[in-house]
């Protein structure tokens, strides 16, 4: 009579244990999915201020054309005699 009493108590101290381990787990489970989404978050602003300064690399690397503008629809070949012809003119101190 009493080892079923004993049965019984045994029974709702595993239940309580169980039910504290299933509350643990969906803690654990709750934390990791707020610090994946921090995660997630910080990995996105480090992703967009990569991609401003590729950008602003690519605007400097385009503002970094010579001083000395050259008339378009010049082959490679005219605007090498051009550049020739605007250093020689600077050296001589004529006006370009």
């Amino acid at each position: 009579m009493f080892e079923r009493f004993k049965a019984a108590r045994k029974l709702k101290e595993m239940d309580e244990r169980l039910e504290n381990v299933e509350r643990g787990f969906k803690k654990i489970a709750l934390e990791w999915e707020d610090s994946y989404d921090r995660f997630r978050a910080i990995v996105q602003r480090i992703t967009k201020r990569a991609e401003a300064v590729e950008k602003l690399t690519a605007e400097a690397q385009e503002e970094t054309e010579p001083d000395t503008p050259l008339p378009p629809g010049l082959t490679a070949s005219q605007r090498e005699k051009q550049m020739q012809i605007l250093a020689r003119r600077s050296r001589l101190g004529r006006p370009q």
